[in-house]
């Protein structure tokens, strides 16, 4: 079917302890914009993207707290991501 063919074949998650540089790393690895993010059990809790990232890449972190990603740091992600999509205009 044509879902079959555009779906993933395995599932690429993390858990809410999971430190987002190693989000970061798994979207790159994976080459995914999104991950499902679950509880100990392997139940879905919510979903980190890169939206989340760039999010909070460019908000003041709170007092006393770290930010977990520069921008710079979003950026290189990005340019993970895209650098594996095809070239537009080019059809396989």
């Amino acid at each position: 079917s044509a879902v079959e063919s555009a779906m993933s074949k395995h599932l690429v998650t993390c858990k809410s302890s999971t430190p987002v540089p190693a989000v970061r790393q798994l979207m790159l690895d994976a080459q995914v914009r999104r991950v499902p993010v679950v509880d100990d059990d392997g139940k879905l809790v919510g979903m980190i993207g890169l939206k989340d990232l760039c999010a909070e890449a460019l908000t003041p972190p709170a007092k006393g707290r770290k930010r977990a990603s520069s921008a710079a740091e979003v950026l290189q992600l990005v340019g993970g991501l895209l650098a594996s999509e095809p070239a537009a205009g080019h059809s396989h």
